[in-house]
């Protein structure tokens, strides 16, 4: 007959890590529920400012390339879509663990009067894609005196 000897700190750190492990996987049951919620489109935050010259639009798109973005303008509408596929890979106690999410996105704008349709750019950098959208030269409210 062995005999193991452990004192109790040992032995509540013992049972209080396969607790954890126990409560982990009982929540983990609903992973598939999880990736398939990943699965859904989702909605990347926008800022939009106006400036002097122009507008800019900044779209926060992190993990996304940006040739799987697709801005258009057209009857007076900004329209910004793509989407996005994410893969995490992890190595935690000898186990693999991968994890894929993706989605589509879609956001549009109205545009205002007033804009160079024409001369409109988009730049994308560290996740964050910015469409500067300039106003036309002639833009700028103009005060029209009342002849009596």
């Amino acid at each position: 007959m062995n005999l193991i000897t452990q004192n109790k700190s040992e032995l509540a750190r013992s049972f209080n890590s396969e607790f954890q492990r126990l409560f982990d996987r009982f929540f983990d049951r609903d992973s598939e529920l999880k990736t398939s919620l990943a699965s859904f489109d989702w909605t990347p935050s926008v800022d939009v400012m106006e400036k002097e010259k122009s507008y800019l639009v900044k779209v926060d798109l992190p993990g996304v390339d940006p040739k799987d973005v697709d801005i258009t303008a057209e009857d007076g509408m900004l329209t910004i879509r793509g989407e996005r596929h994410q893969e995490k890979t992890e190595n935690k106690n000898g186990q693999r663990l991968t994890e894929s999410s993706y989605g589509s996105f879609y956001r549009s704008f109205s545009l205002p009067n007033g804009i160079g349709i024409d001369d409109i750019k988009a730049n994308s950098k560290n996740g964050v894609v910015e469409i500067e959208i300039p106003k036309a030269k002639n833009s700028a409210p103009k005060k029209i005196q009342v002849n009596h």
